[in-house]
């Protein structure tokens, strides 16, 4: 199991121990990609960016309207996808660009 993040393994640590075992992990993380098209990302807290760890903190309720006007004027599925991924719950692949089957592009 890789971390997209990092293109890294990811390895179990000690932790972990009484969570998801590393097949069950291996297993989900295959199912939401074939079900929903991301990867889950299922590194442990201390796998995490730093980044990500701080916007799991608690937030003082300034931090919170901050946090809010941030999303305010997405669609649904869009505030969703981008909550997750400001969590660290999934990749953002969006810098990487479009997959494109049209190869016609490429043509001289």
């Amino acid at each position: 199991l890789f971390s997209c993040a990092a293109l890294q393994p990811v390895v179990p640590t000690k932790d972990e121990e009484g969570a998801y075992t590393w097949e069950e992990k291996t297993e989900m993380a295959k199912t939401v990609f074939e079900c929903h098209g991301f990867f889950l990302d299922l590194r442990s807290d201390d796998q995490l960016p730093a980044s990500v760890r701080k916007m799991r903190e608690p937030k003082s309720e300034k931090e919170l309207a901050s946090i809010k006007s941030k999303y305010k004027g997405m669609d649904d599925a869009e505030t969703c996808f981008h909550v997750l991924c400001d969590l660290g719950l999934i990749d953002n692949f969006d810098s990487l660009g479009e997959y494109t089957d049209d190869f016609d592009d490429y043509a001289m």
